[in-house]
């Protein structure tokens, strides 16, 4: 279902609307990281992977805090999510973060 909703350009506006409203009320506790960017702009996983360039595994094991980040992909997460550059490194420590304290529970 999400796929046909995604496919159609008219549906753009609508689920970038519903990304930011679920990262300011699911979310809001994480302040800014990789999801919360992603799902302002109203990118999915997958749709956000096809931007960069990657796999939707590699785009969910980036918001987890996983891995590092190749200097290429850093650079396309920030033109894609449209954040600077200097705040990926917090982004993902932040997000790196929320994980452990997941892990924890």
């Amino acid at each position: 279902m999400m796929a046909e909703l995604e496919s159609d350009p008219n549906n753009a506006v609508e689920l970038a609307e519903a990304g930011a409203w679920v990262a300011d009320t699911f979310f809001k506790e994480d302040g800014e990281t990789l999801r919360t960017a992603r799902l302002r702009k109203g990118y999915s996983q997958k749709q956000l992977a096809e931007r960069l360039g990657t796999s939707q595994p590699h785009i969910a094991n980036l918001e987890k805090g996983g891995g590092d980040v190749m200097l290429s992909t850093a650079q396309k997460l920030c033109e894609a999510l449209d954040i600077q550059f200097g705040d990926l490194p917090k982004m993902i420590e932040r997000q790196r973060e929320i994980q452990a304290q997941k892990e924890r529970k």
